[in-house]
């Protein structure tokens, strides 16, 4: 055991977020944000990094991962499809669908 190994280090709470599943946390250099899901509450989540509110988007559909499109645009496979999600307005469309007659399986990261 080293001398630096044995230093405390203190730790702060980044985000207050009750999340039921979240997983699927991304870095968004453009927003200067981290997007996460909440699987089981069908939400989207995205904060700055330099702090503020999480801003959350109700989704019908149980999210399981996103990854970058653009700025404002990412893809965000669900439950029963990729859909393409615009960050600023909140608007959100399929693009494919699959896993159609497979009602007991969803899509995983």
């Amino acid at each position: 055991m080293t001398a630096d190994s044995s230093r405390q280090l203190d730790a702060d709470v980044w985000a207050e977020s009750a999340n039921e599943l979240g997983e699927g946390a991304i870095a968004h250099p453009d927003r200067q944000s981290l997007l996460w899901v909440d699987i089981l509450r069908r939400r989207l989540c995205e904060r700055a990094f330099g702090g503020g509110e999480i801003r959350v988007h109700e989704l019908d559909v149980m999210p399981s991962a996103a990854a970058l499109v653009d700025r404002r645009r990412i893809l965000v496979a669900t439950e029963v499809d990729l859909r393409l999600f615009d960050l600023d307005s909140g608007a959100g469309h399929p693009v494919w669908p699959f896993l159609a007659g497979e009602p007991h399986l969803r899509s995983n990261d």
